[in-house]
């Protein structure tokens, strides 16, 4: 999964430890975690940690506005659908 630019995970039960095997993903330029409510703040550094990523979609999982600022300040090229 080297070239993996896109990944579709709605309603599911990832965590956020599962999500950290993404981290070496470096071409993953979109991602999809719609109402993946084990997704939390601890998240937020594999979000930083994905170069190509141009677009996320977090809506219905528990990262909370303070975390979503944060992140947006971090990534100001990075669309965030929350």
């Amino acid at each position: 999964m080297a070239s993996l630019t896109r990944l579709q995970l709605k309603a599911c039960s990832i965590s956020d430890a599962g999500l950290a095997h993404l981290a070496n993903h470096a071409s993953l330029q979109i991602l999809f975690l719609n109402q993946c409510s084990e997704i939390t703040d601890s998240s937020q550094e594999v979000f930083e940690s994905l170069p190509a990523l141009q677009s996320l979609y977090i809506e219905g999982t528990q990262i909370t506005p303070e975390s979503l600022a944060q992140l947006r300040e971090t990534l100001p090229k990075l669309k965030i659908h929350y």
